[in-house]
């Protein structure tokens, strides 16, 4: 099985990096919700933090609305009554904080302390996603796991290291890049 990133080293990639692995973690593991829980419920904080994460303009006015996400998907996770379906839940209320930690970060970034701070919580927000969502899924193969790596190596190589905490280029959510990024990654192997 491969490691998965440390909070330390999703905390070195760019804000939107953070986020968009924690979106593709969440994404994998929304598929237990479909048909249990409101469409809008599961989708919106996948789509706010998606938004965050690939658009060109920084839209501040985000915060609330990702807010209100992660607390209607908890308030769905305590009438779930499996804990896969509960993680998975989980999985979609992490992303939306880390996006809320992002939307800070990027509002402090004129005070390094404290936009470090924030970027840090988004870390901790976002590591654990792909476990979750392995286990939502109950996959005792590494799939989960494996993708969640090569997300990580393929944002680390797209959008690089970080020593000073940064928003960071947009990242392309289209599943053909991923596909084309993935391919590049396994021809290095």
């Amino acid at each position: 099985m491969t490691d998965l990133p440390t909070v330390e080293q999703l905390e070195t990639l760019t804000l939107r990096s953070i986020v968009a692995y924690a979106v593709r973690s969440a994404r994998r593991a929304s598929v237990k919700l479909r048909g249990i829980v409101e469409a809008d419920v599961a989708e919106t904080p996948l789509r706010i933090a998606e938004n965050l994460a690939s658009m060109r303009e920084f839209d501040r006015s985000g915060l609330p609305a990702v807010l209100f996400a992660a607390s209607a998907v908890a308030k769905v996770m305590t009438t779930l009554e499996t804990r896969d379906l509960k993680l998975a839940a989980l999985c979609l209320t992490r992303t939306a904080m880390s996006a809320s930690h992002v939307f800070r970060a990027v509002e402090s970034l004129g005070v390094p302390l404290k936009a470090h701070y924030h970027a840090n919580f988004a870390a901790r927000e976002a590591a654990p996603c792909a476990m979750d969502a392995a286990d939502a899924l109950g996959d005792v193969t590494p799939a989960p796991i494996d993708c969640a790596h090569s997300d990580y190596d393929i944002l680390l190589k797209n959008f690089g290291r970080h020593q000073v905490v940064t928003l960071g280029e947009p990242v392309d959510f289209s599943e053909e890049w991923w596909r084309r990024e993935m391919l590049a990654l396994e021809s290095r192997s």
